[in-house]
């Protein structure tokens, strides 16, 4: 058992570490963090058609730490991450630049910051757009009870 969840930590760190190399972020202020969108330009139709199709969605803290991606993202999926809610992609369909995300009850509609890059020979197309994640990431980053994953995304309540 022991062995599986080693294995299975190097497994996810060496897919962090990959999905933060040709990522794109801009450090912020305290509170706010970044939701960068990762694809690459597809030629169709005997290439006369030019699609986007997005690949990763990262989320970096206000230092540009990776603390959550998903890969192949779709339409409402919820993403995991070092904060104690979910980044929730409302709106990301391939060939558009239309996205809308969701984090804390405030959702973020369109107004992403557009770059594209040529890395080891390919055209990389990326999205960033900054969200208020307050003081909530640090409070996620306490020492953990009981190890759990989601006890990190419950809210502490004072009595």
């Amino acid at each position: 058992m022991k062995l599986r969840i080693e294995s299975f930590a190097i497994f996810t760190l060496a897919n962090l570490l990959r999905s933060a190399q040709a990522s794109w972020c801009l450090g912020t202020g305290s509170g706010t963090c970044n939701l960068n969108i990762e694809g690459t330009p597809v030629v169709s139709n005997g290439g006369y058609k030019y699609v986007e199709k997005w690949t990763v969605v990262n989320i970096f803290d206000n230092k540009c730490n990776l603390i959550g991606y998903i890969n192949n993202p779709i339409q409402g999926v919820a993403i995991d991450s070092q904060l104690p809610y979910t980044v929730v992609l409302k709106d990301i369909e391939n060939g558009s630049r239309s996205f809308t995300f969701c984090y804390a009850g405030k959702c973020y509609v369109n107004k992403f910051t557009f770059q594209e890059i040529d890395q080891d020979g390919n055209s990389v197309i990326e999205a960033l757009h900054a969200f208020d994640c307050g003081d909530e990431l640090m409070d996620s980053l306490n020492p953990l009870t009981d190890g759990s994953f989601s006890s990190r995304r419950q809210k502490k309540h004072s009595t």
